[in-house]
């Protein structure tokens, strides 16, 4: 069932929201929004969804990087946090755009994403979530966080920096 339910996710995630991003027909605020209410009705989990700041156009590239890191974030919530809230907030500031996703549930022991254990961490749980996000961030310029402790939750934080309208070709 649950296997099921994450390929639903992917399959509903894709056509609703990432072609029509990629396309120029929905915002990165939308398409956020998007996953986090198909997230809830999905898995059934208490999810909020909180945007600051006036939003602004992001290069492709950066909205289908943001897009995937929240996929793959809530992903990761769905398959090992047990959570029972999630929290996501959007902030829109001078030069950049952050993400954050929050969950309360199990959480587990947080190593710096450049650590070798780290991967080995993810491999032996099953996948490449951290480090596929933490690769996806630094291409894009950006950094990813995590912090985690067992038994208190996780929060995954994103910052990519927006180049300036006269910066951008």
């Amino acid at each position: 069932m649950k296997v099921s339910k994450q390929a639903l996710l992917d399959s509903r995630y894709y056509i609703f929201d990432l072609k029509p991003l990629l396309e120029g027909n929905r915002s990165v605020t939308e398409m956020v929004e998007h996953q986090v209410e198909e997230f809830r009705t999905v898995t059934s989990t208490p999810t909020s969804f909180t945007v600051s700041g006036q939003e602004f156009p992001l290069p492709v590239a950066s909205s289908a990087g943001l897009y995937r890191i929240v996929q793959e974030g809530l992903a990761n919530i769905y398959k090992h946090a047990q959570a029972s809230e999630v929290k996501v907030r959007l902030a829109f500031k001078p030069g950049e755009v952050q993400l954050e996703i929050k969950d309360n549930g199990r959480g587990f022991e947080a190593l710096p994403l450049s650590s070798p254990r780290a991967g080995e961490r993810q491999r032996g749980a099953g996948g490449y979530g951290l480090g596929n996000m933490a690769t996806r961030a630094r291409e894009l310029g950006g950094r990813l966080a995590v912090d985690s402790v067992p038994g208190q939750g996780t929060s995954l934080n994103l910052t990519l920096p927006i180049p300036s309208a006269s910066s951008t070709p």
